[in-house]
């Protein structure tokens, strides 16, 4: 399976922009494609598309390049928004003795390139889940709710003391007008099977490359496996930011412990591959073969660009996720921890269909799967 002509074209940019390998294609096919606009999206490129047009004389459809300025337009005013929004969250939580953080999106765009050229259009914050309830009141003060478009009970539908018994999720999004949060308390759901705790972003002892490295890591990784192409730059700004000032022998073995060696050797052969990033020779002495163990899924997976939310497309992003698990993985045993994370009505999760009583199991775990297959197929 080879990248197709959209992907390289993605890819070219990515190389462009990282190594300042200049393009010398003119990519006038795939300006006319009609599913570009749709394809760069599901990547979130199009702030780097929009550059690599301008600074190569690239001849988009006039549609599609006065889109990409819109949306640059858009996207550095939402940067703005986000960013002085963010500094009142802060504020609000200082002054109620509770941590937050904030990760992925401006923290990643800070350290990685120090200018607006990541796509993105939410905040993504963590708290202790301890704090839940006092960080959803909190936001409920600043003028946020849950964001009923994903199908979710509302606030006043759920009570603190319900709160603590919310299980199998890590994560809910808040709204306030046009400002969208996902306000996590893990960074992964808990049936994955990794072993890497929340709380590192919490330690003031830890450097800021080594918090930027595994968020990246666990979510761009261990999460969504490399599929989209914003994860793989990402990762290749990282490596080329670091080289060999970062202490990989400890990193490698960490991984080991975290469950996270396949997945990492897996984006350090696509940035070797296809992006053509020299890896700090540091890393590849303690890595040693640098393979993929899924490469053909992945690259037809990046020519689809079609998100796994949709039922069609998540059997091959599940696919990806049990390839790319290390040795002594127990397929089963994921299974059976999906199955125990279903199995009973969790109060903040996306409604389902009908909650039967705690001790039907079969029964819940079936409500929610035909619950996730309705709102995926026929409200969206």
């Amino acid at each position: 399976m080879n990248p197709s002509n959209p992907t390289y074209f993605l890819l070219d940019c990515i190389r462009a922009y990282l190594t300042k390998e200049k393009i010398y294609k003119t990519y006038s096919d795939v300006f006319l494609d009609p599913a570009l606009p749709n394809f760069v999206h599901f990547h979130a490129l199009e702030p780097l598309v929009f550059q690599t047009i301008n600074q190569y004389d690239l001849k988009p459809t006039s549609e599609y390049a006065r889109r990409l300025e819109d949306f640059r337009r858009s996207q550095a005013a939402m940067d703005l928004v986000l960013q002085t929004e963010l500094l009142k969250i802060r504020q609000n939580f200082l002054e109620k003795s509770i941590r937050i953080e904030d990760f992925k999106g401006i923290r990643f765009s800070n350290f990685l390139y120090g200018e607006s050229i990541r796509a993105g259009g939410d905040l993504d914050l963590i708290i202790d889940k301890e704090n839940l309830a006092e960080a959803l009141q909190i936001f409920h003060n600043l003028g946020f709710h849950l964001d009923d478009t994903k199908n979710r009970n509302g606030m006043s539908e759920v009570s603190f003391e319900e709160l603590k018994e919310a299980h199998g999720q890590v994560e809910l999004p808040l709204i306030k007008e046009k400002i969208h949060i996902d306000l996590h308390w893990g960074l992964y759901y808990p049936f994955l099977p990794y072993k890497m705790p929340s709380s590192f972003l919490f330690d003031n002892e830890m450097e800021e490359k080594e918090k930027i490295f595994w968020t990246l890591l666990t979510h761009h990784g261990a999460k969504e496996f490399w599929l989209r192409l914003k994860n793989l730059m990402d990762f290749g700004a990282f490596m080329i930011k670091v080289r060999d000032d970062f202490d990989w022998p400890e990193v490698w073995h960490k991984c080991e412990l975290l469950g996270y060696q396949r997945t990492f050797k897996n984006g350090l052969y696509l940035l070797q591959k296809y992006l053509k990033i020299e890896l700090p020779k540091s890393l590849v002495k303690v890595v040693g073969d640098i393979t993929h163990s899924c490469e053909s899924l992945t690259i037809n997976y990046w020519n689809n660009g079609k998100h796994w939310e949709k039922p069609v497309y998540r059997i091959p992003y599940e696919r990806i996720l049990l390839k790319s698990q290390d040795q002594g993985f127990n397929q089963w045993n994921y299974f059976r921890c999906i199955f125990d994370a279903y199995a009973e009505p969790n109060p903040i999760e996306s409604k389902r269909i009908i909650n039967f009583p705690k001790r039907f199991r079969i029964l819940n775990f079936m409500s929610k799967i035909l619950s996730y297959l309705i709102e995926k197929i026929f409200r969206r």
